[in-house]
């Protein structure tokens, strides 16, 4: 039986990362599991997570259009809806904003 999670992205495993539930509004995760196709999502309530979201992995140049496949009170399987390698053209303003929040300063 084939299982999207068969090849694990090497590194990819406890990394933070924002889900965008609207464009004022962010929802902190761990990356549990990744690969090319999906990631499995750990945070504390998956409530108020659309059906679909963007998710912005820290130390990553690029954020990635999901889809929920499965989803429990605290966890989300998550399919990459645009090519891993391209990423979601969009900018990573809230995850640079909360990494360095002194750069919005100068």
């Amino acid at each position: 039986m084939a299982s999207a999670f068969a090849d694990i992205e090497a590194g990819s495993e406890g990394t933070f990362a924002f889900i965008a539930i609207d464009e004022h509004t962010f929802k902190g995760c761990v990356i549990h599991k990744a690969t090319d196709l999906g990631a499995h999502l750990i945070m504390l309530n998956t409530s108020g997570v659309p059906s679909e979201f963007i998710l912005y992995p820290m130390g990553l140049d690029r954020a990635q259009l999901c889809k929920v496949i499965w989803r429990t009170d605290e966890a989300i399987g998550a399919w990459f809806e645009a090519n891993a390698d391209e990423g979601y053209n969009m900018p990573l303003a809230p995850v640079d904003s909360c990494a360095k929040p002194t750069t919005l300063l100068q």
